[in-house]
């Protein structure tokens, strides 16, 4: 992703293989520039593996029985009846680029393509806790400042 001041808001999932594309030979100059996703995990000792610059996989949940894909913000368990597909922490782009993002639950054990790491511009970051503005107050009777923001897929 980089710091343009438009394209789209949320991340693609695509296939890595039978891709269909169009080609077009028409000279388009003026389109928004697709780069992959990659983890801007630092040091921060949250995942288990150092994925730093690597580029994100990403995964679609595919139930049998159940039909409905919750995600919760700032929960690691699901609410009674529902089944917990993985829990991990809540990431999108850094708040200081110009280009938003949807936020993400991404699996508390993510896993890279792999290829070697490359600072190309796409970038998920941990959302964290900000208790220190006005707009905070109310919500951080619940919440410490600075921690990592967690969340749970579940499935019913």
């Amino acid at each position: 992703m980089k710091s343009q001041p438009g394209g789209g808001v949320n991340y693609l999932c695509l296939p890595d293989r039978d891709v269909e594309l169009y080609e077009l030979s028409l000279g388009i100059r003026d389109a928004s520039v697709l780069t992959a996703v990659e983890y801007e995990s630092q040091t921060y000792g949250l995942f288990p593996n150092n994925i730093d610059n690597k580029h994100a996989v990403c995964s679609v949940c595919d139930t049998e029985s159940r039909s409905a894909v919750l995600t919760i913000p700032a929960r690691t368990t699901c609410p009674s009846g529902w089944t917990k597909e993985y829990h991990g922490f809540m990431m999108t782009n850094l708040d200081t680029k110009a280009h938003p993002t949807t936020y993400e639950c991404v699996d508390s054990s993510p896993e890279a393509i792999p290829i070697p790491s490359a600072d190309t511009g796409g970038q998920l970051w941990f959302v964290k806790i900000d208790c220190s503005g006005a707009g905070s107050v109310g919500m951080c009777n619940n919440y410490r400042h600075g921690s990592q923001l967690t969340c749970v897929v579940c499935s019913k």
